[in-house]
């Protein structure tokens, strides 16, 4: 397993993984229905629509540690979420974010 390290031209940062550059290539750009797809936020306490969600497998790579117990990180409409583990409903909205990383 190679590491990449990869300029976010938007950002000016520089990200470093432990996937190939390829591999990198392939998950950094965005998906219209995860990263930016125009559709509105459910509100706190509401679940997530699961086809528009990507789960955040590696939160290291958006600047995140583990998430807390029960609960789970991810990318809903260009914003990273916190959604219960067990049945979706939407904790927090934490921040923006322009590509999916993992």
């Amino acid at each position: 397993m190679g590491i990449a390290l990869s300029a976010i031209a938007a950002t000016s940062a520089w990200v470093l993984s432990d996937s190939t550059a390829a591999e990198s290539a392939v998950t950094a750009s965005c998906l219209a229905d995860c990263a930016g797809g125009g559709q509105p936020l459910p509100a706190i306490g509401e679940p997530v629509d699961e086809e528009a969600l990507h789960v955040i497998t590696h939160p290291g790579r958006y600047g995140l540690s583990l998430a807390p117990s029960g609960s789970r990180y991810g990318v809903l409409d260009g914003q990273i979420v916190r959604f219960s583990a067990s049945d979706g409903q939407l904790l927090s909205i934490l921040r923006q974010t322009d590509q999916i990383l993992d």
